[in-house]
């Protein structure tokens, strides 16, 4: 059954670490959802995912170019990154099979190294990791009893059951802003929920930081927890940066260090132009997506 609750804003507070807030973890947390709601940016956004490594202790970086469409949630990331358009790959030597009696044959020759590292980025920085599910309810009643008890009525949220249980460790410093750092531990289906820690602005509850337990609902197998950090374009929430907590084990391959930024991040009124997907039929990298 649908349980409505009203949400109040409480004392910013400042310095590295305070005693933990007045405001219930439930309470900011769903504060936290109800900012999620927010979009005041033009409806068209293109950025770049930069993807930044230490590859078996060397320095790698790729790019790629991507267009969101607010107004759908819908968007494209280019296929091929510029260091890839750059300097093309070009495939040589030959293909060696050994053909069982049965007429089975198997692929012997050695597989090109991937282009990709772990994966194709083919994300979005408007991903909420769960957070952008709450349905906002105006309740002018609830403001007036609130303001005359001295607090700021941020809105009525309702919530459908409930996803994590939620503790209050204080407040931090990130990135010098004071932010409510809490503790999710789901109450049920942890593969579904991921949210372990989150950071949220004591002023706006924006999403500065979470940390997820695993990324990703494609692509390699990863076993590590991921660092998320967030800015905000007018109120409007965008992710900053995905950093893998440890390193990463693809095939032969291990990845420290391992982070994917969205950067040059602008906006306009109109649509894009025309976009060109390009793709090779032996090509076979995989790709990272976000359920």
């Amino acid at each position: 059954m649908a349980a409505a609750m009203t949400l109040f804003s409480g004392v910013a507070a400042s310095g590295q670490s305070t005693p933990a807030p007045a405001l219930s973890g439930d309470e900011i947390f769903a504060n936290v959802r109800s900012a999620w709601q927010v979009r005041t940016t033009p409806q068209f956004v293109s950025y770049t995912v930069a993807v930044d490594a230490l590859k078996n202790g060397h320095e790698v970086a790729l790019a790629y170019q991507g267009h969101l469409d607010e107004g759908d949630d819908s968007f494209h990331v280019d296929r091929f990154s510029s260091q890839e358009l750059a300097d093309p790959h070009v495939a040589r030597g030959i293909k060696v099979f050994f053909v069982l009696p049965a007429g089975f044959a198997i692929d012997l020759s050695r597989k090109p190294e991937p282009t990709d590292y772990i994966g194709f980025p083919s994300l979005s920085p408007r991903y909420s990791f769960g957070l952008q599910r709450s349905v906002i309810v105006d309740s002018p009643e609830a403001a007036d009893a609130n303001e005359g008890a001295g607090l700021r009525t941020i809105g009525r949220v309702k919530t459908i059951g409930r996803d994590y249980d939620i503790t209050v460790l204080g407040t931090e410093t990130i990135d010098g802003r004071p932010a409510y750092h809490l503790k999710l531990v789901p109450v049920r289906s942890p593969d579904r929920f991921r949210l372990r820690e989150l950071w949220a602005s004591v002023d706006t509850f924006a999403t500065l930081r979470l940390i997820v337990a695993r990324n990703f609902s494609s692509g390699p197998p990863l076993g590590t927890s991921w660092t998320v950090d967030f800015t905000s374009v007018d109120g409007t929430q965008y992710i900053t940066s995905e950093c893998a907590d440890h390193s990463l084990r693809v095939d032969r391959t291990t990845y420290t260090n391992y982070c994917i930024s969205f950067e040059a991040l602008s906006f306009s009124s109109r649509p894009p132009g025309p976009m060109l997907t390009l793709s090779l039929p032996d090509q076979d990298d995989g790709e990272l997506r976000e359920p």
